[in-house]
């Protein structure tokens, strides 16, 4: 009965390790995923809205002539 006992112990610990291991396995993979996602999704260098508004200023200033003071 004893024998029987340990047995069971020791199954049931070799299974734990096994389910801890595919476990550890599976983090691993949706970590990996997630730097792959956050590397293909970095934001530009420049903010669009400031750079539409740089270049409508710029255009602004280009339509004026020099010559024209109004």
């Amino acid at each position: 009965q004893r024998d029987a006992i340990v047995n069971c112990l020791d199954e049931d610990r070799q299974r734990e390790e096994e389910e801890d291991k595919m476990l550890e396995t599976m983090i691993k993979k949706k970590d990996f995923q997630r730097e792959a996602e956050s590397d293909s999704k970095k934001k530009g260098k420049f903010k669009t809205i400031k750079v539409l508004k740089f270049l409508g200023n710029k255009r602004e200033a280009k339509s004026k002539a020099p010559g024209d003071k109004s």
